[in-house]
C-alpha cells in the first residue's frame, strides 16, 4: 500500500466468485426503460390475450357433452344475480373469473332463475359488466343448443360474446355449460326477482343479517373425562374392545348462556382428524329461541366410545411437522417446511396464535422467524435456507431448530404446549473466497480468477462485483489522492433491493484527509431482515448479508 494515501478506503470482500472493473457512464436510469418496457408490455400481453380468446371462443369451440347433466348440474345460488340487482359503489361485485367450465344451474328464487333473453345494461345483477343470453333459450326438451352470451360493458349491451351450451330439462329448468369470462368484474345475469339488500341473507321480505361468529373468549377452557363403564356383578371386561365414552364440559362464560341467539358447534378431533361434530342450541337462520339456551353455565358433549379407537391422542398440544431436511453451508435452495395443526385454530379480539422459531446461526427462516396461525387445521409453511458462514465458523451435523408458540394472555395456546423440534443437518460443502481492493487501488482477485495484484487507478465509479445468482453487486468511488494516483473513497453495496453507500468523497473528486466514512440507506425501504451493519473501531466498518457475505471498508490515514 501506497505511503501518504490519506483518506483512502480499503475494501475487502468475502464470499464472492467473480470480479469485474467496468466502467459507468451516465445514462438514463434503467427503471425507466424497465417502467415504460412493462407498460408497453402489459398493454400487448393484454390486447394479445384478449384477441387470442375471442379467437378461441369464436373459432374453436366444441359441443360439450352433457352426461346426464340435468341431474349431476353444479348449483349458483345467488340472488344479487338478478336483473333486479344493482352494484352500488363501496360494494364487492360478483366475478366469475375464476369459474370452472362445466353445466350449472341457477337455483336462486326457489329454483325458478335463469339468464336474461334481453339486454341489460353495466351495473346490473351485482356486477360491472353483466353477462345475458342473447339468442334465447331452446324451447325443445333435452336439446343441446348453442347460444351467445353479451358482455354489456362502457355502455354497449354486447361488447364481446362468449359461446355457451343451454338444455331445457324435464321439470321446465335450465343448465348452461358457463366459461370463465376474459376479465373482472364480469358476471353471469340470472332471475327476475328482487334480493334481499347488500350483506343480507333470506329470501325477500324476510330478510336478516348473517350468523356472526364471536370470539371464543367467552367460553372456557375444555376438560375432557370419561364416563365410567356400569357392568353387572361378575362380567368380565376386554380392555381392548371395551367402548370408552369421553365427556366435554366447558364454561359459559359472560353470561352468554342466557342469551337466545348463540348456536354452539363442538368437533371432536384426534390426530388431526375430526371425529364427529355436535351443534347445541341449533336455530334456523333468522330466528332465535323463545327462551335462553342452553341456560346454564355449562356446554356438555359426549363421544361414544365407537367413534374413536384405543390409542388415539384426543388433546391440544400437538402440530403435524415435517421433521428433517439437510442443508449444505451456503447452499441457494428453499426448503419448504409444512406445519398443520391437528386441532382448529380459532381467532379471539387478540387475534392468531403466532410461532416463534429458534434457529443455529446455519440455517435461516427466509419467510421470518415468527408466523402466524390460520384459523381450523390449514397448514401453515415456513421456508428455511442455509445461512452462509466463513471458514472455521461453520458447526456441522445435527441441529435443532425449536418452534414456540405465542399467543398473549391466552390459558389454552401457550408455552406449555410442546411442539416437536425441527432437526436439520448442517454440511460445510462450500467454498468461501476472498477478494480485495485497498490502497491506490491494488486488486486482489479471487483465488479461481488470478492469484497475483494488479493496479486500476481509474477516476469516477467502476463496478467491482457482481454476481447475478444472488443479485448482488458492489460498485466503488474512486478520487485523486496523490497527483495521478487515485484512491477509493467510497463503496456502493446492492443486494437485490437493499442499497448501502459507505462514503467519504467529497464533490471536488479530490482527497480530503478530514472528511469522515458516512453510512447511508438508499433504499426507499427499511432493509430486509439478516442484514447488519457494524463499526468495530474507528475507522473499520463492515457489512453482512444474509448470503454470508462479508464486506469490510478500513480507512487508512
Amino acid at each position: 500500500m501506497a505511503t501518504g494515501n490519506l483518506g483512502s478506503l480499503h475494501v475487502d470482500l468475502t464470499s464472492l466468485k467473480e470480479l469485474t472493473t467496468v466502467k459507468t457512464g451516465h445514462k438514463r436510469s434503467s427503471s425507466d426503460f424497465t417502467r415504460n418496457n412493462n407498460m408497453q408490455s402489459t398493454l400487448f400481453n393484454f390486447v394479445t390475450w384478449l384477441l387470442v380468446f375471442l379467437l378461441l371462443n369464436a373459432c374453436c369451440s366444441q359441443v360439450p357433452k352433457c352426461n346426464n347433466c340435468c341431474n349431476s348440474y353444479k348449483e349458483i345460488n345467488e340472488p344479487r344475480r338478478s336483473v333486479k340487482s344493482v352494484w352500488k359503489r363501496g360494494q364487492t361485485p360478483l366475478c366469475d373469473r375464476r369459474i370452472l367450465k362445466g353445466w350449472y344451474r341457477f337455483t336462486s328464487f326457489n329454483g325458478t332463475a335463469k339468464m336474461p333473453q334481453t339486454s341489460v345494461v353495466d351495473y346490473q345483477c351485482g356486477t360491472h359488466n353483466p353477462i345475458w343470453l342473447r339468442d334465447g333459450h331452446p324451447t325443445k326438451y333435452n336439446e343441446n343448443v348453442a347460444r351467445a352470451a353479451c358482455v354489456s360493458s362502457f355502455g354497449n349491451s354486447c361488447r364481446y360474446s362468449i359461446t355457451i351450451n343451454v338444455i331445457r330439462c324435464l321439470g321446465n329448468y335450465y343448465v348452461y355449460f358457463l366459461k370463465p369470462p376474459p376479465f373482472c368484474a364480469s358476471a353471469y345475469c340470472a332471475g327476475f326477482g328482487v334480493p334481499c339488500p347488500y350483506g343480507k341473507e333470506g329470501e325477500y321480505p324476510d330478510c336478516y343479517d348473517p350468523p356472526a361468529q364471536f370470539s371464543r373468549d367467552s367460553l372456557g377452557l375444555p376438560e375432557i373425562t370419561y364416563v365410567p363403564l356400569e357392568l353387572s356383578e361378575g362380567a368380565e371386561v376386554d380392555d381392548d374392545d371395551v367402548p370408552v365414552s369421553l365427556t366435554c364440559k366447558g364454561a359459559l362464560l359472560n353470561g352468554i348462556g342466557q342469551w337466545k341467539n348463540v348456536t354452539y358447534l363442538i368437533e371432536w378431533f384426534a390426530e388431526g382428524k375430526n371425529l364427529t361434530t355436535e351443534q347445541i342450541c341449533d336455530v334456523q337462520q333468522g330466528n332465535t329461541h323463545t327462551r335462553p339456551c342452553p341456560n346454564e353455565a355449562q356446554i356438555v358433549s359426549k363421544l361414544h366410545g365407537l367413534k374413536y379407537k384405543i390409542g388415539q391422542w384426543i388433546n391440544s398440544t400437538a402440530l403435524d411437522i415435517n421433521l428433517y431436511t439437510n442443508l449444505g453451508n451456503c447452499d441457494l435452495q428453499v426448503y419448504p417446511i409444512t406445519i398443520t395443526p391437528t386441532i382448529p385454530v380459532r381467532k379471539t379480539i387478540l387475534g392468531l396464535p403466532e410461532l416463534t422459531f429458534y434457529t443455529p446461526k446455519e440455517a435461516l427462516i427466509v419467510n421470518g422467524c415468527q408466523v402466524k396461525l390460520e384459523q381450523g387445521t390449514k397448514p401453515v409453511q415456513i421456508l428455511l435456507k442455509a445461512n452462509c458462514q466463513q471458514k472455521g465458523q461453520v458447526s456441522t451435523g445435527l441441529k435443532p431448530i425449536v418452534p414456540q408458540i405465542t399467543y398473549q394472555n391466552s390459558a389454552f395456546w401457550n408455552h406449555q404446549i410442546s411442539l416437536p423440534t425441527i432437526w436439520v443437518n448442517i454440511r460445510d460443502s462450500t467454498a468461501i473466497e476472498n477478494c480485495e481492493s485497498s490502497g491506490d487501488p491494488h486488486y486482489y482477485t479471487l483465488p479461481n480468477l488470478k492469484r497475483n495484484s494488479f493496479d486500476f487507478m481509474g477516476h469516477g465509479d467502476f463496478r467491482l462485483y457482481k454476481n447475478s445468482e444472488r443479485y448482488f453487486e458492489v460498485q466503488t468511488r474512486q478520487w485523486t489522492c496523490n497527483g495521478g494516483v487515485t484512491c477509493n473513497c467510497g463503496v456502493a453495496l446492492r443486494d437485490h433491493n437493499d442499497v448501502i453507500e459507505f462514503n467519504c468523497c467529497n464533490d471536488l473528486m479530490k482527497r480530503d484527509e478530514t472528511t469522515p466514512i458516512r453510512v447511508k440507506i438508499r433504499s426507499n425501504k427499511c432493509l430486509s431482515p439478516g442484514i447488519s451493519i457494524k463499526k468495530s473501531q474507528p475507522g473499520v466498518t463492515s457489512a453482512k448479508y444474509q448470503a454470508g457475505l462479508i464486506m469490510r471498508i478500513t480507512m487508512t490515514m
